[in-house]
């Protein structure tokens, strides 16, 4: 992608209003027009979210897509993973199965978004593919361990996931292929 894409709590980025996103151009380091508008909150226990937790985007900057805790982008109501122009416009897809947000995002190969998803039992702990053109759930592993997903990363047709909890019996086991 020719910019890199931030995302999080943050309101304004140089003096400029964004939306809990921002892009910046790394050719030059300018602040791009992406603006997704990001506003809304789900809580979690008993903490209040509303921010982007992940953000990706296609290599050829086609797509912009986030994940967290929020209920509506641009006015439309969106949660868990949305969907996005590179100008940060909501692109109207429903993704197979989502019930928690994605906590990390990454392009396995173009148009294949994999997803590191947060959850509590059944619902999330767990890694999912989806088709970006459909929003088809490719795959999932189910809930793997005690604890959100928290980082997803891809390798050579390999796909690893970080979790903040114990997998299987080995509290010390946070990483799986």
């Amino acid at each position: 992608s020719p910019n890199l894409y931030v995302g999080g709590w943050s309101t304004s980025v140089s003096g400029n209003c964004r939306g809990r996103g921002s892009a910046f151009a790394l050719s030059n380091e300018a602040i791009d027009s992406f603006n997704p508008v990001v506003n809304g909150t789900t809580t979690v226990g008993s903490t209040a979210r509303g921010a982007v937790d992940a953000i990706t985007a296609e290599a050829d900057d086609s797509a912009v897509y986030i994940g967290g805790y929020y209920t509506t982008v641009g006015g439309t109501a969106s949660t868990y993973i949305s969907k996005l122009t590179n100008t940060g416009t909501l692109v109207p897809m429903t993704w197979d199965g989502l019930a928690e947000p994605a906590m990390d995002l990454t392009i396995e190969t173009p148009g294949k978004l994999v997803a590191a998803i947060a959850g509590i039992g059944s619902a999330g702990d767990r890694v999912s593919r989806y088709d970006t053109l459909t929003g088809h759930l490719d795959w999932t592993t189910g809930s793997l361990c005690v604890g959100d997903a928290q980082a997803v990363a891809t390798h050579n047709g390999g796909v690893f996931a970080g979790f903040h909890g114990k997998c299987g019996n080995d509290a010390t086991y946070h990483l799986l292929k």
